[in-house]
């Protein structure tokens, strides 16, 4: 078994991993978002609807915000971790507001 050390910086490691998915996805979903902004501008000026606008308005871009949703909360979790392992003195100054 792990000392709590160890599993702290494990945890940590695991933080900084879910952090950087989060920026990667953070850049997808902006991207999507774009697309679909791109395509209601055109859409508003008269052009005809693209093929793909049902496609990324209505699949594309939720799922996108959904994975950087996901995550987010893979972060708190981990975060409840990390306070819960460090103690109970840690964890009533984070909890405290």
């Amino acid at each position: 078994m792990p000392t709590n050390d160890a599993a702290i910086q494990k945890m940590l490691t695991l933080r900084n991993e879910v952090l950087a998915q989060m920026a990667e996805a953070d850049l997808s979903f902006s991207a999507a978002r774009m697309v679909v902004e791109r395509m209601e501008s055109d859409l508003r000026l008269g052009a005809p609807e693209p093929a793909s606008y049902a496609e990324a308005k209505g699949r594309l871009l939720p799922q996108a915000e959904q994975e950087v949703i996901d995550l987010a909360r893979e972060l708190w979790r981990l975060e409840e971790r990390i306070i819960l392992a460090r103690g109970p003195a840690v964890a009533e100054i984070a909890t405290a507001d």
